[in-house]
């Protein structure tokens, strides 16, 4: 992320209710990759939050894409940013999978 985007933790949750704005309507199911909000600590999981509860309100469907142990991306991310998953109310989360050699 730029680093003007540390100047302003807000703009998570501008650019999420943008993104909701815009699809709604046009979709059925939205998906948030937990690792990315969680790195922007309360501020990210605010947004993560209002996330949640419009594209609920909206009529989505939500997707937690929380997985801990993930590619190297979102594993650094996570690794930012622990949080417990029981608080989040979604549809599915999905978990570690198990990839063969």
């Amino acid at each position: 992320m730029p680093a003007a985007f540390d100047l302003d933790p807000d703009w998570i949750s501008r650019y999420v209710s943008f993104v909701l704005t815009t699809i709604e309507g046009q979709v059925g199911f939205v998906k948030f990759q937990s690792a990315y909000f969680e790195a922007w600590g309360l501020a990210g999981m605010s947004a993560l939050a209002l996330g949640i509860r419009t594209a609920k309100r909206a009529g989505m469907g939500v997707i937690l894409d929380a997985k801990r142990g993930d590619i190297g991306p979102t594993a650094a991310a996570y690794a930012r940013a622990p949080i417990s998953l029981r608080h989040w109310q979604v549809e599915i989360t999905t978990s570690k999978s198990i990839a063969s050699p």
